[in-house]
């Protein structure tokens, strides 16, 4: 995981099961591919044979009525981020999204430009910067034992290069200096500071707004086309976060402590994507605010 961040000077190499010539049987006649491998040929140009042998390793993975697929995904990845991906029953964004959104190459030139800073915490975390407009990711960067100063420097390089309509930033840690220094300096109205334990805006569908922002990134990744970045490590990230529900049925997303300590390392990329979410933000063309009259707010004026 430290080389596929380019954190050491060992060089990630990894080969996907679908380069094996031997992992391949004879489809058979009557061969129909079912919903998930058309999506698998859509993303790695699978062949029948391919998927016919999938079938099978699967079933000899598939111990006391259990599902192999997830075995198999472990055994046998298509990419670096399923050899060590968690069930995609406890992870909140699903693998296959992320992978359909990795080879989209669509635009949205009329979206806002909003950026999401994730100061890191602790000396192994990376501070993140990610950039999004509307439908896809425009730009995203890590940095490693910046200072609180050496934060507000890069992010307003981000600023004058990018000219992002709004910058979230997550408070915690480092978050509340870098936001009073850059308010100093004269971007208050630029710049807002989120709290990811705070309360969500949708209190009654999240438990916190950490839970919100990534509930709504979820929804955005499913909601094609979605163009993001070609990362592992970006993919790392999004599929890493286990979900649940509490006692009222909102959505509750893994403490990022716990996940930092299961996965030896934050999802800094993850989580400045997901600032990206924490509110809306109006799109260029929408000359009057008008306010949303519930969460399902009108796609066309805000992003």
């Amino acid at each position: 995981m430290a080389a596929q961040a380019g954190e050491t000077d060992y060089q990630l190499v990894f080969v996907p099961w679908f380069w094996q010539p031997e992992y391949w049987v004879g489809p058979g006649e009557g061969f129909r591919r079912s919903g998930e491998e058309s999506e698998l040929v859509g993303l790695y140009q699978l062949n029948d044979g391919q998927l016919a042998w999938r079938r099978r390793k699967i079933a000899e993975l598939s111990v006391g009525g259990t599902d192999g697929t997830h075995s198999f995904r472990q055994e046998y990845p298509c990419t670096v981020v399923e050899a060590f991906q968690v069930s995609d029953s406890k992870s909140l964004i699903k693998a296959v999204h992320v992978m359909a959104a990795r080879s989209c190459a669509s635009r949205d030139e009329s979206a806002p430009l909003i950026l999401g800073v994730d100061p890191a915490r602790f000396g192994k975390d990376s501070t993140a910067f990610v950039l999004r407009r509307g439908r896809e990711v425009v730009a995203m960067e890590k940095f490693q034992h910046l200072d609180t100063m050496e934060v507000v420097g890069k992010l307003l390089e981000w600023v004058r290069l990018h000219a992002p309509k709004k910058v979230f930033v997550d408070v915690g840690g480092l978050g509340a200096g870098i936001v009073d220094r850059v308010r100093e300096l004269g971007f208050s109205d630029l710049v807002t500071g989120v709290q990811f334990a705070q309360r969500a805006s949708n209190s009654t569908s999240y438990t916190n707004k950490r839970a919100e922002m990534w509930g709504l990134m979820n929804g955005w990744v499913q909601d094609q086309p979605v163009n993001i970045p070609d990362s592992d490590e970006l993919h790392g990230d999004l599929t890493a976060p286990e979900f649940g529900y509490d006692s009222s049925g909102r959505l509750k997303l893994e403490g990022k402590e716990e996940l930092s300590k299961r996965l030896g390392r934050s999802p800094d990329l993850g989580d400045a994507l997901a600032l990206t979410f924490a509110f809306p933000v109006a799109r260029d063309d929408v000359v009057a605010f008008r306010r949303p009259v519930d969460a399902g707010m009108a796609r066309g004026a805000w992003s």
